[in-house]
């Protein structure tokens, strides 16, 4: 029998896949009792060779998996073979993951800013004011320094003030 399989009786002419949840890494096994338990962190479909790892944005909680379970949106998790819920973390401030099952987060675009954990979408991000401004993933707005300026919301970065003109303020 090849491995993720057995052959439980003479002149067979089929092998037996191991049942889902199992694995079994070698070859010619002659009994289901040959097929391992997948431990957590890993699950395996029927026949398996080997137990997969969980993947990044999931995890396995329990033996004898027979698939993994998504991080929920807001959180994201970058590792493989994780094995709990709590592995999932969330999204720092400034940040937002809309996906189930992220391996990362995404930043809240150039203009916006957010003090938020866990944000499950770029709604939470807000436009930055008149008078600053935010690079991506910000979790607050920075005012313009004196000789700058921002007369427009959700900006990136503020202006210089023109030759004749001065800004002696933050916040312009």
């Amino acid at each position: 029998a090849s491995p993720g399989h057995f052959v439980g009786y003479e002149a067979s002419p089929n092998q037996t896949p191991c049942p889902p949840g199992t694995y079994n890494p070698d070859q010619g096994a002659t009994s289901q009792s040959a097929c391992l338990q997948t431990p957590t962190g890993t699950y395996a479909p029927g026949g398996s060779p080997t137990p997969l790892l969980a993947s990044p944005g999931h995890f396995v909680d329990q033996d004898n998996s027979t698939g993994q379970t998504p991080c929920p949106p807001g959180t994201y998790n970058p590792d493989s073979g994780s094995t709990s819920l709590t592995d999932c973390l969330p999204s720092p401030p400034g940040t937002y993951v809309e996906e189930a099952g992220s391996a990362t987060f995404l930043l809240c675009p150039g203009g916006t800013f957010s003090a938020v954990q866990s944000a499950m979408s770029n709604e939470i991000c807000e436009p930055t004011p008149p008078g600053s401004y935010s690079p991506p993933g910000s979790v607050s707005h920075t005012l313009c320094s004196p000789g700058e300026f921002q007369p427009s919301y959700g900006q990136e970065s503020c202006l210089l003030a023109d030759i004749g003109n001065f800004s002696e303020n933050y916040g312009s």
